[in-house]
C-alpha cells in the first residue's frame, strides 16, 4: 500500500476512534478542560513569569503559548494533540510491521486509535496525549534513528512534564548500550537505566519539583491514589509494606477499571485489558532478545518505577505512560506464527 493511502486510512481511524469515545464515555465535542488544564493555560498566559510549580511543565506551557498566538489555545491544542496522535500511529504501524508484517501494523494502529482508554485523552488539554505520543516516537527513533535525533527528541519531550526526564535518561542509556557487544546489552540496559533513574529521583527531582519532596510523606501515609486518603494502606508491617504499596500503585494503573465507570464500560475494560496483557506477553516472548524487546523494556521500567515511588492516579492515565510502548508487543502477539518473519 502506498504511504499516502496509509496516512489517509490512519486519519480515518483517528476520527472513528474519537466518535467511539464520544459514544462510550460521552465526552463533549469541545476541548475537555480539567483543573490541570487551567494550570497549564495560566502558565501560557503568564510566560515567562512562571510559578515554581509550572516550570517543570515548560514544554507543555510553551506548546499552549504557541497555540494562543495562532487562535483559541484550547482548541488548537486539541488539534495539535490529534496531529501528534496521528504521527504516533504511523510510527506504531512501522514498528509492528517491521517485526511481523502489515497486519500487525494495522492492529497496532487500531489499538492506539480505537481504544477508548487511549483515544479519550486526545480531547483533553493535558500533557498525556503529547507524552504518550512522545513515548511512541521515542520507541521509533530508538529502533530506526538511534543517535542525535533520539537525543534531541528526548530532550524536547523531556520538558513536557516532570517524569518525562526518563526519556532522555533512557535515550542516553540506549545509545551507549548499542555500542557494546550484544552479549552485555541486557545487563547494561537494566543496570544503567535503573542507576540513572534512582540518581535522578534522589538528587534531581526534589530540586525541580516541589511535589517530589513529598514522596517520603506519601510513603509513610501509605498513599496509593493521589488525593484519595480513603484508599491509603497500612504501613505498620515494616519494609515489606513499602513493596506492597509500590505493587498496589502499579496494579491500580494496570487494572484501569474504576468504580465510578458504568458497568458496561468496566466490563469492556476488564475484557480488553485482559486480552491486551495476554497478547502483549506473547509478543514480548516472540521478540525476546531483539532490539524491539529491549527498547520497550528500557522505556517502560523507569515510568513504572516513578509510579511505584510516588503515587497512582484515579483516572488510570499514568499507566499508559508505559503501556503505549507495549502496543507493538500486543500487535505482534496477535499473529498466528510462533516465529517472526523479521528479527
Amino acid at each position: 500500500m502506498a504511504i499516502w493511502k496509509r496516512c489517509i486510512l490512519l486519519g480515518l481511524l483517528l476520527i472513528l476512534g474519537q466518535l467511539l469515545v464520544t459514544w462510550a464515555i460521552e465526552l463533549p465535542s469541545a476541548p475537555v478542560l480539567v483543573p490541570d488544564s487551567g494550570f497549564y493555560l495560566d502558565g501560557a498566559k503568564r510566560f515567562p513569569l512562571l510559578l515554581p510549580q509550572q516550570r517543570t511543565y515548560l514544554g507543555m506551557i510553551l506548546y499552549l503559548r504557541l497555540c494562543s498566538f495562532l487562535g483559541p489555545a484550547a482548541w488548537l491544542a486539541v488539534v495539535g494533540n490529534a496531529a501528534a496522535v496521528w504521527l504516533a500511529s504511523l510510527a506504531l504501524w512501522q514498528i509492528a510491521a517491521r517485526w511481523a508484517g502489515p497486519r500487525a501494523g494495522w492492529i497496532a494502529a487500531g489499538i492506539w486509535l480505537l481504544n477508548p482508554l487511549t483515544a479519550q485523552w486526545t480531547r483533553y488539554v493535558l500533557t498525556e496525549p503529547l507524552f504518550y505520543s512522545a513515548v511512541i516516537g521515542w520507541l521509533w527513533l530508538a529502533l530506526f534513528r538511534p543517535g542525535w535525533p533520539l537525543l534531541i527528541f528526548s530532550g524536547i519531550a523531556g520538558s513536557l512534564r516532570p517524569n518525562a526526564f526518563t526519556l532522555l535518561a533512557a535515550a542516553i542509556t540506549w545509545i551507549f548500550a548499542l555500542r557494546v557487544r550484544p552479549g552485555s546489552r541486557a545487563v547494561l540496559l537494566i543496570a544503567l537505566g535503573w542507576t540513572g533513574l534512582l540518581a535522578a529521583l534522589v538528587l534531581v527531582a526534589p530540586l525541580v519539583s516541589p511535589v517530589a519532596m513529598k514522596v517520603p510523606q506519601l510513603i509513610a501515609q501509605g498513599t496509593v491514589i493521589h488525593s484519595h486518603p480513603e484508599l491509603d494502606v497500612s504501613m505498620a508491617s515494616g519494609p515489606l509494606a513499602i513493596l506492597r504499596l509500590m505493587a498496589l500503585r502499579i496494579a491500580w494503573e494496570l487494572g484501569q477499571w474504576r468504580p465510578w465507570y458504568s458497568l458496561r464500560f468496566n466490563l469492556f475494560i476488564v475484557v480488553s485489558m485482559f486480552a491486551f496483557y495476554a497478547v502483549s506477553l506473547r509478543g514480548a516472548w516472540l521478540t525476546r532478545g531483539s532490539r524491539l524487546f529491549w527498547a520497550v523494556v528500557l522505556v517502560s521500567l523507569p515510568s513504572m518505577a516513578v509510579i511505584a515511588a510516588t503515587w497512582a492516579i484515579h483516572e488510570g492515565r499514568f499507566g499508559w505512560w508505559f503501556l503505549v510502548a507495549w502496543i507493538p508487543w500486543a500487535a505482534i502477539g496477535c499473529q498466528q506464527q510462533n516465529r517472526l518473519a523479521l528479527r
